[in-house]
């Protein structure tokens, strides 16, 4: 590559990280631009900012592109609604979406699944009927925005009608995701005969986000007997995943039955199982700094431990 750059290398470039889950190098291909970015930039960046937490940088693009006087699009202004959604700032999001002067079926469902992942259900609710109202037909993303909304909100009656009226009313596929939605609202909720039901039901095998759904609802309700049957169920399954051990584990420990943890632990080292580390970033002053659980590679490991016992 030449040492002279145009606007079609450096978006090239953007693209390709991005492509490829490098949100941070992206961002730092931007910072290092010297040629003024056009509008599939923005929207790759705000795509990378979006999927790192980046609300600073976020901000700041939004900024420029006010400052350059771009045209917000619904391309644009839907990258903008799904960054501001993901970073937490929903006024904004809101903003921006009702600042629109055109929307298409993606600014819809990217503000309704902001609201929804934020425990906005009723509001989320509203906005699909005013969607409703502007004969926008709604898509996949959008049921699972509202299913989201419904659980978190703890709107049960509402969830199991608009996942009724999903296929018979809308037409919408069924997806696996419709599935994990209704797993999390009826356990978060307590109905776990109806959801076992549900999952017995499926014209699809379950995925993980389905399993873990109905485990973080054995954990809420203490139920040992489903947790046995689900886990049981995963190990035949998988062996290997350290993952239904650990659940398994917690499930016994939170119900004081300290002879099953003792067992578990035993099985996990018997059969060489390991839970995969957790993994956490954070951003500081533009720089992304990534951590797992245990992992003492990080090149200021020792300044920070030492600040922990400090303040610890």
């Amino acid at each position: 590559m030449g040492s002279i750059k145009n606007t079609v290398t450096w978006n090239t470039m953007i693209s390709t990280y991005i492509q490829y889950k490098e949100f941070g190098k992206a961002l730092l291909t931007f910072r290092q631009m010297q040629e003024k970015p056009v509008e599939i930039t923005m929207v790759s960046l705000l795509s990378a900012c979006a999927h790192l937490g980046s609300l600073d940088m976020g901000n700041w693009i939004h900024a420029y592109v006010k400052r350059q006087n771009l045209k917000i699009d619904v391309y644009l202004g839907n990258a903008l609604i799904d960054m501001y959604c993901k970073c937490g700032s929903i006024e904004t999001a809101l903003d921006v979406f009702h600042g629109l002067p055109t929307k298409n079926v993606f600014c819809w469902s990217s503000i309704i699944v902001g609201l929804g992942m934020y425990g906005y259900g009723k509001e989320a609710i509203d906005v699909f009927l005013k969607m409703k109202d502007q004969r926008m037909k709604p898509d996949h993303v959008t049921f699972i925005g509202l299913l989201c909304g419904c659980s978190h909100s703890g709107l049960v009656s509402e969830g199991r009608k608009y996942f009724s009226e999903m296929l018979g009313v809308y037409g919408v596929h069924s997806r696996v995701e419709y599935y994990g939605c209704m797993v999390d609202l009826l356990g978060r909720a307590g109905f776990l005969e109806e959801l076992l039901e549900l999952i017995r039901t499926m014209p699809m095998a379950p995925n993980a986000t389905v399993w873990g759904s109905l485990h973080r609802a054995c954990r809420i309700h203490k139920d040992i007997k489903v947790s046995e049957q689900v886990t049981h169920r995963q190990l035949e399954l998988d062996p290997r995943d350290g993952g239904n051990y650990v659940f398994l584990s917690n499930i016994y420990a939170s119900a004081n039955h300290w002879n099953d943890v003792e067992l578990c632990r035993n099985l996990m080292i018997e059969r060489g199982v390991h839970k995969i580390p957790g993994c956490s970033s954070i951003e500081v002053d533009n720089v992304f700094h990534q951590f797992m659980a245990g992992d003492t590679s990080h090149p200021q490991f020792t300044q920070i431990n030492t600040f922990l016992d400090k303040i610890a």
